[in-house]
């Protein structure tokens, strides 16, 4: 099975773009190398980047480059599709009471 991941060169000029605001998901994660292939084809094709306008910067302008998935800290994701999906919005309650 053919794993896809960043290319390291991809990976190298966005860290430059972005002035080092991006990072491999699968950087973060310590696993077991037997798992590599798995772990890899989830989380080896998306960045995580530091802000919403980095994210951005990777999703969804081009720059002559190919576009990646990339979730932020907070956990929005912005897609290479254009698809945007967002993380918690804590500073409105869901529930004000009971």
């Amino acid at each position: 099975m053919k794993v896809f991941t960043i290319p390291e060169q991809d990976v190298r000029k966005y860290k430059e773009m972005t002035n080092g605001k991006v990072k491999l998901a699968i950087d973060f994660l310590n696993y077991d190398k037997k798992y590599h292939k798995a772990i890899a084809s989830v989380f080896g094709s998306t960045f995580i980047a530091e802000d919403k306008a980095t994210a951005r910067k990777v999703a969804l302008d081009n720059n002559g480059m190919r576009n990646y998935n990339c979730v932020t800290v907070d956990g929005d994701m912005y897609r290479s599709d254009g698809t945007l999906s967002g993380g918690a919005d804590t500073s409105r309650p869901i529930l004000r009471s009971i």
